[in-house]
This record gives C-alpha cells, structure tokens and sequence, in this order.
C-alpha cells in the first residue's frame, strides 16, 4: 500500500476540491462562439493579451496545463486559473443571386447572425512529492460555433442554425527529467452536441433539422526545454478527436418528406502541434513567439447517414490544413504590474468552393493587448484584450439535390473579445 506523506495528502484534497467546483461552473457557463476555423483558442485571459504567442512555452498560470502539460513544473507552485472570454462577433451577409428553381428565392439579407457569447476556462495544476511530480486538470470548450439566421433569410437553403459546442476535461501528470527538462501528458474526455437546420424542399419549402451528441476522447504530450535559464522552448501536440454524432433527423413542412428518423454523422476534430519560445531580453522583457499546426485536412464533409443505412444528405467541407504564427512580449512594468502585446496571423483552413454560411470563416489577424495586476502574493488579476480582422469572402453553393443555389458576399467581418482572469497560489 502507498502511503502518501501529510503534505501530499493536504494538497490532493485541496486539488479535488477545486477540481470539483469549477467543473460545477463550467458545466453551467455557455460556450457559444465565432471562432477562427471552429477551434477556440480562448483557453487562458493571460495567453490572449500576447495573442498566444509563447503559450506552450511560459507558463504564466495553471492554463499552461492546456498548452503544454510539460510545463507544470516550471509553476513552482500551487495554482488555480479561471477565465471568460466575451465574444462580439460582428458580419454581413449581402445576396447575389440566389435562386430556387432557377428563378430568384425571395427572402431577406442578413445582418450578424452570431450573437455575443462566452467562453469559460478553469485549470488546476499543483505538485506532489515536493514538486517530484505534478497534476493537472483543465475544463474547456475546445472547438464550437453558433449562427441564427432569420427562417426567411435568403441563405437559408444552407444553413438557418448551426450550433456545435464541445465540452473537454483533461487530465495531466507532468515531471522534471534533469535540470532543463521537463515532460508531461495528459488525456481528455470530450462530450460534442450539434444542431444543423436548413430549408428543405419537395414541392413545399419545409425544414431540415439533424441533432446529435457523442462523448469521445483523446490526448497530448508535451515537453519543456529550458537551455538558458533566460529561454524556454515548449513542444506540445494534442491528438485528434473522432466523434460520431448520434442522434436525430427531424423534416417538417415538406410535399412528402416529413419525419422523423434516427441518423448519425461523423465529425473528425483536428490534431495540433505547436512549438513555442520565450525568450527573457531583461528582468522586465520577454519575447513570445509560436507557430501552431492544424490538421484540418481530415474535416473533409458531414454526411448524414439514416438509422437504416441510407445516407440523408454530405455536406462538403473539404477544409485544408493550417498553420498559424503569433508573435508578443510581456513586460514587467513593476512588482505589482505586467503588460502584455502579441499579434497573430490565422490562416482560414475553409476553401472557397465549399464555404458554408454556418461556417463562413477567412483569413484572420489578430491585434491583442493585456495586463496582469498582483493583488498580493496569491490573488492576482488578467484582463485581455482582442481585435481580430477577418477578410471578405464569398459563398457559392449548390443545396437541396441542385434545386437551390446560394450566392452570397460575407462582409465587414470582424470580432472583439475581452477576457477577465482570476489566479489564486496555494
């Protein structure tokens, strides 16, 4: 039998403790959102404020366990990490033709179809065995969207309402293997539910809803390299997530197609890989940079396939894999005080042919600033602040076995996002 020593018995209930209470907020806290391809990055208020540059590599909170698990115990202690990110998404989108039959579709145009949202972040990371090993534990929500467009709307013959939301809980053991290196893994299980609705038509226009769930799993590796005691270089790569989305499709208002039978869809989640420095300049300046992979390739359609074998509907995504650059730095203003800038380059993993109204996503930049204030030894503050530009696109799609067309111009699109963080040592 392993006895643990009082120390490590002390910190594993507080460890469960806090585990358990934020799981409790997380589960009640919303998770709507635009976002770039649909992945979050919005996993941590302090990684925001530099635009994620550096975030597998400096670990500035217990959100670390999110980026790189192997970089743990270089926190030296104790933490609690908690965060809302506010999204206010900001799209048009003007028609260019759409028709019906070949003839114009009569409806409207429509104007922000995402509403503002929230995105939680709750991580826990502390040592045991005098900092010999350390545990994580995170709760996110990795990848999702949520568009509501008018019924009449004059795409919506493409999507009305799409509605993805993830809920992920990780796991992470993290250890020193000398003096500059540490290495850490974690594994996750993920829950997914999904809703799509569209107009359908059979002689009557009706409509098309599939809704699903799926709990799946997944994991990643990490590692810390520390040459210098000024530069840290972290390397972290979190798996793929397969998830078959069991459910529902529901049709109304149709000819002759009305019904509800059960059906499925695949959605296969990307793998990430990213490498990440930090390098000390001064005692009061760092410089981030980091470079993050994407493995959307493998997002290729959603093909709706009925209880009874034969398939509904495929929609094409056919997204491309991507890579994405951030640069920052953060500055220790005084003991009290750090600021923080970054910039990011996102390239869109969306091809034009295949760009989709519930998904209808561009290259995007990101320009972010934020600050860190030290209320006294344990408590301390995160703001952040984001302004992210997405470039005009267009949305040419054939829908509803060739019946309809969608043409549309998503413009004037753009998202700000402000992010309040909360730390506590223990």
């Amino acid at each position: 039998m392993i006895r643990l020593p009082p120390k490590a018995k002390e910190h594993f209930f507080l460890f469960a403790v806090l585990s358990a209470g934020t799981a409790l907020s997380f589960a009640a806290a919303p998770t709507k959102s635009y976002a770039a391809g649909f992945y979050l990055q919005e996993q941590s208020v302090s990684a925001m404020g530099a635009a994620y540059a550096g975030a597998a590599a400096l670990p500035r909170d217990a959100s670390i366990a999110y980026f790189n698990p192997g970089a743990m115990p270089a926190l030296e202690e104790g933490q609690l990490a908690a965060g809302a990110n506010v999204i206010f998404p900001n799209a048009d989108f003007q028609d260019r033709g759409s028709t019906l039959l070949g003839a114009p579709i009569a409806g409207v145009d429509s104007d922000d179809p995402v509403d503002t949202a929230m995105i939680p972040n709750f991580d826990v990371a502390m040592p045991f065995y005098d900092g010999a090993l350390w545990g994580g534990l995170t709760f996110s929500s990795p990848f999702g969207l949520s568009s509501k467009f008018d019924d009449n709307w004059l795409g919506r013959y493409d999507s009305i309402k799409a509605d993805l939301r993830t809920y992920d809980v990780q796991a992470s053991l993290a250890g020193q293997v000398n003096d500059w290196v540490s290495v850490g893994a974690g594994v996750s299980v993920q829950y997914a539910d999904a809703e799509l609705t569209s107009a359908a038509f059979d002689g009557l226009e009706g409509r098309s809803k599939l809704s699903g769930d799926d709990t799946s799993w997944g994991w990643d590796v990490g590692i810390l390299i520390t040459p210098m005691e000024e530069t840290k270089i972290g390397i972290n790569y979190r798996s793929k997530i397969d998830h078959t989305l069991d459910g529902d499709l529901t049709v109304t208002g149709t000819a002759a197609s009305n019904g509800v039978t059960g059906a499925k869809a695949d959605l296969n989640l990307p793998d990430i890989a990213s490498v990440s420095v930090a390098q000390e300049v001064t005692p009061q300046l760092t410089l981030l940079g980091q470079v993050t992979w994407y493995g959307w390739g493998r997002f290729e359609n959603i093909t709706v396939v009925r209880d009874n074998g034969t398939i509904a509907k495929v929609i094409e995504e056919n997204y491309d894999d991507t890579a994405n650059i951030a640069v920052g730095a953060d500055y220790k203003l005084n003991d009290k005080i750090t600021l923080r800038a970054g910039y990011q380059f996102d390239p869109t993993p969306v091809t034009s042919p295949d760009r989709t109204t519930s998904t209808p996503d561009g290259d995007r930049h990101w320009i972010t600033a934020g600050m860190s204030y030290n209320m006294n030894e344990k408590i301390s503050f995160d703001i952040g602040l984001a302004h992210i530009f997405l470039s005009d696109e267009p949305i040419d799609l054939s829908r509803n076995a060739g019946l309809a067309a969608v043409h549309m111009d998503r413009e004037d699109s753009s998202i700000d996002i402000i992010g309040i963080g909360f730390k506590y040592k223990f």
